[in-house]
């Protein structure tokens, strides 16, 4: 009896001891090893032994992290990180379903915020057998599901605009990772999330070798350009939305896309990592006479803009119907395919804006993604 008293002091001894241990692990005290990035700046997959985690930061000067995600078999994280253990997904956008599609990963998402806005066939059927469910835009999500299910949810945060949701999901504690994707200045640095999300859904070697892929893919075409190509259109972007013109700036993805494909952008040279708002007057002076227009909103033909707002009809571009935009994949229900496969295919969009630029080379290729509005 003595001696079961002593063995069984000595387990729970161990036993404490090995939960202290546990407890007390600091994660951020691990020598991580950083993969290298060819081309994103605003996240990290760092790995330690049988360890990973994924910081996801602000911009590229890496001073503020709006997300930690670990794997691993520590159960007890810091309360700062969401530990990934085979969860389900949930897509407040059409382009994060977009990135776990491409990656073979589909059957992991169990959520997307409008399934209207989906395109894949493959996600289609998925939302058809009711496997993907509808949770609900940001402006009216449905809290309720998503705190009993707790899936990894994909949203996003933007300057300027409150962040009640993700407030709330961390009073839920609804496991969440802001995705800063689309503020990568490259278009190859956006496409380069695959990494992210080839981590989270256990498909590192795909992801890895789709990009790998994509980037090779994306060079010949730009080293297409660079050799053949002497006169560059003037290009501009976008259109009005709440009666000011939305301006990508110069670093950009948008501007690096119009630069690679053999274009110059006519922001070019407003030095700034994100958007700028400038009224449909400043815009005009500045854009009136360029010889391209991409990008239009959602308008599918030239009379459909002009009846929005006459004014554009006075650009240049307009005039001479080189106007172009990213709507030519969508579905019975509006999903647009560009919105899922353009973002993680830059190498497709690249080839598709170079048709539209310069058609003189591809007389008998027409886009993947682009359309000649007229």
């Amino acid at each position: 009896m003595r001696y079961s008293l002593i063995f069984c002091s000595i387990l729970i001894w161990l036993s404490c001891n090995s939960n202290n241990t546990h407890n007390s692990i600091n994660l951020e005290a691990l020598d991580w090893q950083e993969d290298s990035n060819s081309y994103a700046s605003n996240f990290a997959i760092q790995r330690y032994t049988e360890h990973t985690r994924i910081l996801v930061f602000k911009d590229k000067n890496r001073k503020d992290t709006l997300g930690k995600l670990y794997k691993g078999h520590f159960q007890n994280i810091p309360l700062d990180y969401v530990l990934l253990n085979g969860q389900k997904l949930a897509c407040l956008s059409s382009v994060y379903a977009g990135f776990v599609d491409a990656i073979n990963a589909a059957q992991q998402i169990g959520y997307v915020d409008e399934t209207d806005f989906i395109y894949s066939k493959r996600l289609r059927s998925l939302i058809d057998s009711g496997k993907i469910k509808e949770c609900g835009t940001e402006s009216d999500l449905n809290f309720e599901v998503l705190a009993q299910q707790k899936p990894l949810v994909f949203t996003y945060e933007i300057d300027g605009q409150g962040n009640s949701v993700i407030e709330r999901m961390k009073k839920l504690k609804i496991p969440f990772l802001i995705c800063n994707d689309f503020r990568e200045n490259h278009p190859l640095g956006r496409a380069e999330w695959l990494k992210v999300f080839g981590v989270i859904c256990n498909q590192q070697h795909v992801a890895g070798q789709l990009f790998d892929e994509i980037v090779s893919h994306y060079e010949s075409t730009l080293y297409f350009c660079q050799e053949n190509i002497k006169t560059k259109p003037t290009v501009f972007s976008g259109a009005m939305f709440g009666g000011n013109w939305n301006v990508s700036g110069g670093n950009t993805f948008i501007a690096q896309f119009i630069k690679h494909a053999g274009g110059t952008y006519i922001f070019e040279d407003d030095n700034i990592d994100g958007n700028k708002l400038m009224t449909f007057e400043n815009f005009y002076i500045r854009c009136k006479d360029a010889d391209v227009w991409i990008n239009p909103n959602h308008y599918h033909t030239l009379q459909e803009i002009k009846s929005e707002d006459n004014r554009y009809a006075l650009f240049k571009a307009f005039k001479n119907k080189r106007v172009y935009n990213n709507n030519r994949l969508i579905n019975q229900y509006g999903g647009n395919a560009y919105w899922e496969m353009g973002v993680v295919r830059p190498d497709i969009v690249l080839k598709d804006l170079l048709i539209c630029m310069h058609p003189y080379f591809f007389e008998n290729e027409n886009p993947i993604f682009y359309k000649h509005l007229d």
